[in-house]
């Protein structure tokens, strides 16, 4: 039979295996895995929204031109991962639609699908695709073209 010290003892040890276990998933949050399938976007999709009144609406004139070739990503950055999530160890998914201009720098950026979590992932996802550089798309007369392009963020923690 146990005495009480040695249960008090059992219950530390589960408690400070716990704490260091969140311990590592703070400190491998950084880390995170940003999968890119890049489409020249043609579909409709449902009303887009945007998590921040700075992101401009879409216009009729914004329509999709015919690229003979794809644009590139040359530079995604990391979106930095929300500290909410990190703590509560929460991963997500986020799907963002750019406007790559003839030069390549993102001039309009919407979320097409949140992650429904709401701890942070549209806005962090929507600053890093604000930064991110492409190689233009290309028309089939050989000019770059400005193109939407709609792609996913992952947010994942890794153990």
């Amino acid at each position: 039979m146990s005495n009480w010290k040695d249960k008090a003892a059992d219950e530390i040890g589960e408690r400070s295996k716990k704490i260091m276990r969140l311990a590592l998933k703070i400190a491998l949050s950084a880390v995170l895995t940003v999968v890119v399938m890049v489409w020249v976007s043609s579909r409709d999709y449902d009303e887009p929204r945007s998590p921040d009144e700075s992101s401009e609406a879409i216009s009729p004139s914004d329509s999709i031109p015919t690229a003979e070739i794809e644009p590139k990503p040359l530079e995604l950055p990391m979106p930095v991962y929300p500290e909410e999530a990190t703590l509560r160890g929460i991963e997500g998914e986020v799907y963002v639609k750019v406007f790559v201009s003839a030069k390549g720098d993102v001039t309009k950026a919407i979320i097409l699908k949140d992650s429904g979590k709401n701890v942070g992932f549209e806005e962090a996802a929507m600053r890093a695709a604000r930064k991110a550089k492409w190689k233009p798309a290309i028309s089939k007369d050989g000019e770059p073209v400005g193109v939407w392009v709609a792609y996913p963020i992952k947010f994942t923690l890794k153990y």
